[in-house]
Formats: structure tokens, sequence, C-alpha cells
């Protein structure tokens, strides 16, 4: 039999936190698990060269701003380019309470580490934002409400896509929401609607 070494690991309980294995079994010891931990240079418009962003998929602190994503209730954001490459990224996370605006380097010498703060911070808050306006979509959907986005027709009696034959699937077949990747067909798409099928693979339903 294989031991596991100790480590930190992902918690099956939670997937956005991690628990110290002390090599023979689980402790109580947690911490977030971090997508992203980095230095970035900052635009000029900021006081300072470089700040430091730290992106957990509950929360992120950027320099001495926390925000938790659950806060988030809108955003905005700025990609300025150089000869069509990304150099300047700029978001604006709307709180209830406050904006918080960041403003950083698509690059960091040859590193291009904005950018993948950038595609991280933008996947979170798509993922985040899209399931809340899906879920109250699908509250309106239960008082009766019928309503179309990105496609589908969602009805008290089920879903389907519009503008084709596919037969209503009925909401005992509805299996939840899956977040899923823009892919270079569909930019946009930031959730799945999901139906449980009798086969090992559950019918997808895109909404973008």
């Amino acid at each position: 039999m294989t031991e596991v070494p100790a480590g930190w690991y992902d918690d099956n309980e939670d997937p956005g936190w991690q628990r110290y294995w002390d090599g023979s079994s689980w402790t109580d010891q947690v911490q977030p698990k971090v997508l992203f931990d980095g230095i970035l240079n900052l635009i000029k418009v900021f006081k300072g060269k470089e700040q430091r962003l730290v992106v957990t998929p509950n929360e992120l602190w950027w320099g001495e701003e926390y925000v938790r994503w659950d806060e988030v209730i809108a955003f905005t954001q700025l990609t300025t380019t150089m000869s069509g490459i990304p150099y300047i990224h700029e978001l604006v996370l709307q709180l209830h309470d406050r904006n918080v605006p960041m403003g950083f380097m698509a690059r960091v010498k040859r590193d291009p580490i904005g950018d993948r703060a950038h595609a991280l911070l933008i996947g979170l808050l798509r993922q985040t934002l899209g399931v809340r306006v899906l879920t109250g979509l699908m509250e309106m959907v239960d008082k009766g409400e019928p309503i179309r986005l990105g496609g589908l027709l969602f009805s008290p009696e089920g879903f389907t896509e519009e503008g084709k034959d596919d037969p209503t699937v009925p909401w005992s077949q509805y299996a939840g929401l899956e977040s899923a990747p823009p892919t270079r067909s569909s930019y946009l798409c930031f959730t799945r609607t999901i139906a449980a099928s009798a086969s090992e693979r559950p019918a997808c339903r895109r909404t973008c």
C-alpha cells in the first residue's frame, strides 16, 4: 500500500479549502485553496509600482483590499492592447458598499503573469455571477414565469432549446448547473444546464 506523504490536500467537504494530512490521518488544520498568488506591476494611476494579488475560489486579496466573491454584484473590465497584444488590464469590482478598482500590467518583463491573473479573475467572476443570475431566474420559473435566455426556454414544465424540435426536458430530470469555461466557439459561455439521462454522460444545454 502506497503511503500518502504529509501535506496540504483538497478538502473533500469543501473544494475551496485544503486540509492538512499528517501522514496518517486528517487534521483540523485548514486553509483556503490558493489559485493565484503573485506580484503584479501596477499602472501609473495607482500609487506604488507593484501589488500582491491572492485569489482563492471564495475570495481575493488585492493589496489591502479584501473581497469575497459572493459580495460582487457586477464588474466592468477594459484591456488595452498594443499591436494586438494585451498591455494593461483594468477591472472594477462593484460591491454593495464600495467599488474596488484593479489595474495592472499584462506582463512583468516577458512573463505574462498579468494575463494569467486577468483570465482567472474573469473566469471566476463569470462563474459566480452567472450561476447567481441563473439561480434567480430559476426562482422566477418556480413562480410560473417562463423565461428565455441564451437560446433556452425555461418554463414551469421544464427547459428546452428554442428553434429545435427537441422535446422539453422535464424538471424531474434536472440535475443542476455546471460551470463551463469559455470556448473558441462560445467565448461567453459560463454555465451549462444539466439534464439527467439514462446514459452515463448527462445531456447538456448551454447557457451563454
